[in-house]
């Protein structure tokens, strides 16, 4: 089994690390569930934290979802037993007398003389093999899913009704093939079928789990901590088509403006503010002797949010309302929620064949737009979002507001 960690966390490799970096895909796991719950109908949530199926290509196994069935049939039906049907006559065991008699034989007193009888008797009982192979695969589960905070407090079986580990499961494909050939019970087939995949018959070892799109996920949560407004997106553009009486038409275009994130908040003071946030998945590496950064939001990224902040400033004037703007990037922090680091511009290289156009241009107007960056730790980000903790109006006025305008004049 392949396993991966977000880019914003390094690669564990002591159990210390690897301890915490289970303990932190339990809290995505279950945001990720309160997502699908708080947004049903969402498409973003549809598939998201699914394993990755190619269409058309052969389905690969999650072992996650196949150690929950496992779970759940052990919890509904305890260990496997096998069903025995035995034939006896020698008279030995409870006698249906309609379906038992053979023959009889009259006697004086006409009562009937039963000569021999058929006694067919049922038994359920552990198999030598499957049984103590469904034991190790149960414990394997638990392992599995305990960490993501499920099955916790089950009584899982005794060690020693179990097999020992073995490195090559597949030998016991044999004998599941042999038992599910002669197994017409349809849950018998289905945890037969099931452990023959944990033994590696089926696609187990090349499954994948995770979430497929975690900048979507990143906004998700951004979203429920910094935001408190739900629709964010600004509507279609409006096109006016000149006809030929001189006059306008007015027609409705396709695609929207939608910031991530925005906070509207207003304060005692009469103050009125609104919070433009943009949840981007980058992790920047600052090279100091190159004097330049890597993985940090493009050029077209930083130039789409001073949009935003444009856009938003024109429709909502007036010197009341004041604004906010800034990035918000996953980084593990020691002791914060958040930590500023600076700001971001766009691109001030003019074209020089424009310039050669305008020889007494003068100097260049410098530009005072600009985008907050703002480190956020995942981690206490999951858990306020698990608790349904947001921010506050206080925090988003002094530290977001207030340190834009100030970092725009000074800028």
């Amino acid at each position: 089994m392949i396993a991966g960690v977000p880019k914003y966390r390094r690669i564990p490799d002591t159990p210390q690390e690897k301890s915490a970096a289970l303990e932190e895909l339990s809290l995505i796991c279950q945001l990720a569930a309160r997502a699908k719950r708080v947004l049903p109908s969402s498409p973003i949530f549809d598939d998201l934290f699914q394993p990755f199926v190619s269409r058309g290509s052969f389905c690969d196994t999650n072992p996650y979802e196949l150690a929950v069935f496992l779970m759940q049939d052990y919890v509904e039906n305890g260990l496997y037993m096998e069903r025995t049907r035995r034939l006896r006559t020698d008279g030995i065991g409870h006698r249906s007398w309609s379906r038992t008699l053979q023959r009889v034989r009259p006697v004086f007193d006409r009562e009937p003389l039963y000569v021999k009888t058929v006694t067919v008797q049922s038994r359920r009982s552990y198999s030598e093999i499957i049984t103590p192979l469904h034991a190790y695969a149960v414990r394997q589960c638990a392992k599995l899913l305990q960490p993501l905070g499920l099955f916790g407090q089950l009584l899982l079986p005794d060690a020693a009704d179990m097999i020992e580990p073995r490195e090559n499961l597949g030998q016991y494909i044999p004998c599941l093939n042999a038992t599910m050939s002669r197994t017409f019970s349809e849950r018998e087939l289905r945890l037969l079928r099931a452990l023959r995949t944990w033994c590696g018959l089926g696609p187990y070892h090349r499954a994948r789990f995770g979430v497929t799109a975690f900048e979507r996920f990143w906004e998700y949560a951004a979203k429920e901590y910094f935001g408190n407004i739900v629709q964010t997106g600004s509507g279609s553009p409006n096109y006016y088509r000149l006809t030929d009486s001189g006059q306008y038409e007015r027609f409705s275009g396709t695609g929207q403006a939608i910031p991530d994130i925005l906070y509207a908040g207003m304060l005692q003071s009469g103050n009125c503010g609104l919070a433009i946030f943009d949840a981007k998945y980058y992790t920047p590496h600052w090279d100091w002797k190159m004097n330049h950064v890597y993985g940090a939001p493009a050029n077209s990224d930083i130039a789409k949010q001073i949009q935003y902040f444009h856009s938003l400033r024109q429709r909502y004037p007036g010197e009341a309302v004041q604004f906010g703007n800034a990035f918000l990037l996953p980084c593990p922090l020691k002791n914060q929620m958040y930590q500023y680091v600076g700001y971001a511009t766009e691109s001030d290289e003019q074209c020089q064949e424009i310039l050669s156009f305008f020889p007494d241009l003068g100097p260049i107007r410098p530009n005072r737009d600009l985008v907050l960056f703002y480190l956020v730790d995942p981690e206490r980000l999951w858990k306020a979002c698990l608790q349904g903790e947001h921010i506050s109006s206080e925090e988003i006025f002094e530290e977001f507001i207030g340190r834009f305008n100030d970092e725009r004049k000074q800028s």
